[in-house]
């Protein structure tokens, strides 16, 4: 149990609590969130599993060695069974495309992990582009079901594709064969760029493949052959108060980098391995975490992405692989570890969808809060310590009361005095990250605040006359809501039959003067904000109008302006 000062109105109550092998009762499925390699399992996939921890999504790899094991042999059992059974348990495939078999790949190119594949300067309709083939046999048999592919893994680490050996170039005629391949076959797909294991450590061959996609012939004009880049979110976000993903989003769009195009981002794997010893050896080396601090990462971890509106978030992984690195949120025994139930938290207590998002360091940098703002379950905001000591941190609250919710979904009604409430974080746990370990790998366990407020407010603009004699325009609008109160305003116009242009956005004020011409007719609306982020919907705004008539001017007549509603 956390340290933290509570107000209790009962006692803590997890109504989903899981308890290690205990079976979890099941999760609604959370549409941004995925597990990776739920097939890995000895001789009985956890699809089940992961459905049950709320994941929509399911990351498998789909490798052309077992499917075209050699020339003029094509082996579906396999996959038809796999992909039989994901669908049948209700989750959505994230096809990953790797691992040529021999007689199909470049003898001339060095590799680790997979070789390169043959013949990629030709047409991906030519029979001898081997890959091109492959990808898109596939995407015609599956496409019913599987929309998403993902062109190879990591392609900036020497593990998947061993530049410069390997050349950048050659990388990006693989994927440009393959996105031609993939919406050849299905123009609807979405095709993801392999995940980066992009850190700050790793500059060079990131730079090095962006700048070899941006330079293929109609890159720009084809969208860089790919719908959405993916990230791996392994080092960073957490206990870093610099901005991981957005550095990552901003180098590979900047023309001295890549000048890709902006994409959707996706988190295709995160994750952190596990030391399941309670007691006796301490962990082998760096980057391990305690069973109850890898379930601290998750949340850390997922809040951050959703912060930065990452599309969708894969956790690496499902289960264990008999590996001696233990990543999985499922043992080989089948028991649950406590990241499992966190993954449940997060896919019940952190939105799916919100108005916006904010982040806030506070206590000297030491103190992470993360907010979402107007979504289905009010406002959501995540705290946690990074530092080795104790923190009184001050919450500011924009309702009365809420909702506690802690990692293993115990969970307690919290009241609010004078709008704040005091919490003792506990130290972060894990100081493994460097050599001197001077920063966290994992914070102290979160805390998650919720707010229920989820109803929008209403505003109010004032009635104008039909004539205005003079060319201002005074506003006056007003705003009423249930629970947290009115925040902002926004205010847009129109001129005769154009469409909607913002005037002001996020005024606090509750008029404005505005400038017309004379023979112009002018309608007006605004709409409201509430504090806890939820914003009413345009459609439902009133709308004032009125004429500018000057004394002794000529009419005017105006030509309308079209505008995107």
């Amino acid at each position: 149990m956390l340290a933290v000062a509570l107000i209790v109105a009962g006692p803590l109550a997890g109504p989903l609590a899981v308890r290690d092998a205990q079976h979890a009762a099941g999760i609604a499925q959370n549409p941004r969130l995925g597990l990776t390699f739920s097939n890995y399992f000895p001789g009985n996939p956890m699809y089940a599993r992961a459905r049950e921890a709320g994941a929509a999504h399911d990351r498998v790899e789909f490798q052309m060695r077992a499917i075209r094991p050699s020339p003029g042999v094509w082996d579906w059992q396999a996959y038809d069974a796999l992909v039989a059974d994901e669908t049948a348990h209700g989750l959505r495939i994230l096809a990953v495309l790797t691992a040529p078999p021999l007689w199909a790949s470049d003898p001339s190119v060095p590799y680790e992990s997979w070789p390169a594949p043959a013949n990629l300067h030709l047409p991906w309709n030519h029979p001898d582009n081997h890959w091109a083939q492959f990808t898109h046999q596939l995407v015609l048999r599956y496409k019913s079901i599987i929309k998403d592919w993902q062109v190879w893994n990591e392609p900036d680490i020497r593990a998947y594709w061993k530049m410069p050996e390997a050349p950048a170039s050659l990388f990006a005629r693989l994927l440009r064969v393959s996105y031609e391949a993939i919406k050849a076959a299905d123009p609807q797909a979405t095709v993801v760029l392999g995940g980066f294991l992009y850190r700050h450590d790793q500059w060079p061959s990131p730079i090095t493949l962006w700048n070899a996609i941006r330079d293929l012939p109609d890159s720009a004009a084809r969208n860089n052959y790919f719908d959405v880049a993916a990230f791996h979110l392994y080092d960073g976000g957490t206990c870093e108060t610099w901005d991981v993903i957005e550095d990552f989003r901003l180098n590979m769009t900047r023309a001295d980098k890549g000048g890709l195009l902006p994409h959707p981002l996706w988190i295709t794997e995160t994750g952190i391995r596990h030391w399941d010893g309670y007691s006796g050896s301490p962990p082998p080396g760096a980057r391990y975490a305690w069973p109850d601090e890898a379930a601290s990462f998750l949340i850390q971890n997922y809040a951050y992405a959703l912060h930065k509106n990452a599309g969708r978030y894969y956790y690496f992984r499902a289960t264990d692989d008999g590996s001696p690195e233990q990543w999985g949120l499922i043992r080989l025994d089948g028991s649950l570890r406590p990241a499992y139930r966190a993954f449940q938290v997060a896919a019940q207590h952190l939105p799916a969808t919100f108005t916006f998002s904010t982040r806030v360091w506070s206590n000297n940098n030491t103190v992470s809060r993360i907010s979402f703002w107007g979504t289905p379950l009010g406002r959501v905001s995540v705290i946690w310590n990074i530092t080795n000591t104790a923190q009184t941190y001050v919450f500011g609250a924009v309702l009365p009361t809420g909702t506690l919710v802690l990692q293993n979904g115990d969970a307690a009604p919290i009241g609010f005095t004078n709008n704040q409430h005091t919490f003792t974080l506990p130290p972060a746990p894990n100081f493994t990250w460097h050599n001197p370990p001077d920063n966290c790998l994992v914070a102290s366990p979160p805390l998650i605040v919720i707010e229920p407020d989820v109803t929008p407010p209403v505003a109010t603009i004032d009635p104008l006359p039909a004539i205005t004699p003079q060319p201002t325009i005074t506003l006056t609008w007003s705003g009423s809501d249930d629970a947290a109160g009115v925040w902002s305003y926004d205010l847009q116009y129109r001129l005769q039959a154009g469409g909607w242009v913002t005037a002001a956005t996020w005024v606090h004020g509750t008029a404005r003067a505005f400038t017309g011409q004379h023979g112009a007719t002018y309608a007006f609306r605004a709409r409201a904000r509430d504090r806890a982020g939820n914003e009413q919907a345009w459609e439902t705004a009133a709308i004032a109008t009125t004429t500018v008539m000057l004394p002794n001017m000529n009419p005017v007549v105006f030509a309308p302006i079209v505008r995107a509603p």
